[in-house]
């Protein structure tokens, strides 16, 4: 199944890797970017996206398809960043019959992330998000460990992530409300979950502002997700390549 489409994982690893590659400078930053990897839900193909990648730097603030961002303060290797962010997901764009009756609509979620480089080649990074478009009121914190290390000579981007979801988040992405049952659907409540994640991305100048990345993400289902009548896995992974170029 081929769409357009955007996810909170590779919006992360896009910002992350280009700005740990290249210095964040003020201006447009264009292209395009395909991910590629199973869904989780219950009869949805393979799924393939094929994503725009846009975004403007004016000083403390970035715009783009991920939201906006304003850093607050930076100082001492410590950053703090308000963000608002689209949360896009695979039930909002899914047609599979396991799925009928399933109503899903991207939401918004509005939060801070605080970041800090424990050495030049490590950092650790913790983000909330709340939900602020009415859809369902759920909280989000992640904490992320990132290592960059060099294989070769080639710069690769490590990370090791956990993801709290609140009950009210997980229902809305992986749940079934009393209405959405039917009689091979029961209804379920995850409650609140965590979810680790592992990750590795890396980026090449090209010349010219061009510049081309790609990466790898594995993260486990805990029970409380995979137990769910229209979640078909435990374990969830993808990968993505693209280019952009910034003006």
């Amino acid at each position: 199944m081929i769409r357009t489409a955007f996810t909170a994982f590779t919006a992360t690893l896009i910002l992350a890797g280009t700005a740990a590659a290249q210095e964040r400078a003020d201006g447009w930053r264009m292209g395009g970017f395909a991910t590629l990897g199973p869904s989780i839900y219950a009869g949805e193909d393979n799924d393939l996206s094929v994503i725009p990648a846009i975004s403007y730097q004016t000083g403390r603030w970035q715009f783009g398809l991920n939201g906006v961002s304003a850093q607050v303060w930076d100082e001492g290797g410590s950053a703090l960043e308000v963000l608002l962010r689209p949360r896009f997901f695979g039930l909002v764009f899914a047609d599979a019959p396991e799925l009928a009756g399933i109503d899903r609509d991207i939401t918004g979620d509005l939060g801070a992330s605080w970041s800090y480089d424990v050495s030049p080649v490590t950092s650790i990074e913790v983000t909330g998000l709340v939900e602020v478009t009415g859809a369902h009121g759920g909280q989000e914190i992640e904490l992320k460990l990132d290592q960059e290390v060099s294989v070769a000579g080639f710069p690769l981007f490590v990370g090791a992530s956990v993801t709290w979801q609140s009950a009210d988040l997980s229902g809305y992405l992986y749940g079934v409300s009393a209405s959405e049952a039917t009689g091979s659907r029961a209804a379920y409540e995850p409650g609140s979950v965590l979810i680790p994640e592992v990750s590795i991305s890396s980026g090449y100048p090209l010349g010219s502002g061009a510049f081309l990345f790609g990466g790898v993400r594995y993260s486990v289902l805990p029970g409380e997700v995979s137990s769910s009548p229209i979640v078909t896995r435990d374990d969830d992974f993808g990968v993505f390549v693209g280019v952009t170029r910034s003006f």
